[in-house]
């Protein structure tokens, strides 16, 4: 029988490839900041689900695990806004999101500074695997090692590493459905802010 936790992290997986496409598919018909502001729309049928069906809060301070929560919520906002950015500056995105894909590797290296968690071997492979991976999406560029599309790719790898760390501290206060409803309530603020700095494009005729 396949654990639950694997079930979830294969429709995590899905789920998150066919929000990489649709982002490549939107291109230049709107900014970075609008296409981040009307994507949080979609996520008001997720928040009324968590809402209903969110458990009893784990022991621990409620309140830093809201904020905690919030926190991921708002750095996960100007990382996808850095991500799209890159999607459109990038070669295609088979290159930008696998890429993009390793923001875990700072997660991981968060927690150990944070966490004081210790890396196996294998872990310590994965780690350098990973560098060594930055290096070859971008080592065919003629920009040189450092390409705008690159510089712009490394901000969501960062704001989200973070974000994963913020939300394993969350976790440990509330539960995974609460932490999620306020990770995903910060969305919300952040698009209305972005969509009254910005008019929406007219439709072209």
């Amino acid at each position: 029988m396949i654990p639950r936790w694997l079930l979830w992290t294969l429709l995590a997986v899905f789920c998150w490839g066919i929000w990489a496409v649709l982002g490549k598919l939107i291109g230049d018909a709107l900014s970075p900041a609008h296409t981040q502001a009307l994507s949080t729309i979609g996520l008001i049928p997720v928040m009324l689900g968590l809402g209903v069906c969110a458990r009893p809060v784990n022991p621990g301070n409620r309140l830093r695990g809201i904020l905690l929560a919030l926190g991921a919520g708002v750095l996960s906002s100007l990382g996808n806004i850095a991500y799209y950015d890159a999607l459109n500056r990038g070669p295609n995105a088979a290159t930008v999101v696998p890429l993009t894909a390793l923001y875990p590797l700072v997660t991981v290296l968060l927690a150990v500074v944070v966490l004081r968690e210790r890396l196996n071997r294998v872990q310590t492979a994965g780690i350098i695997l990973s560098l060594v991976a930055i290096y070859l999406f971008n080592v065919q560029q003629e920009q040189g090692f450092l390409s705008t599309w690159l510089l712009v790719a490394l901000i969501p790898i960062v704001l989200w590493g973070i974000t994963g760390l913020l939300q394993k501290l969350s976790t440990n206060h509330i539960s995974g459905e609460l932490s999620t409803l306020w990770f995903l309530a910060a969305f919300v603020p952040v698009g209305a802010l972005l969509l009254a700095g910005q008019k929406l494009p007219r439709p072209s005729v």
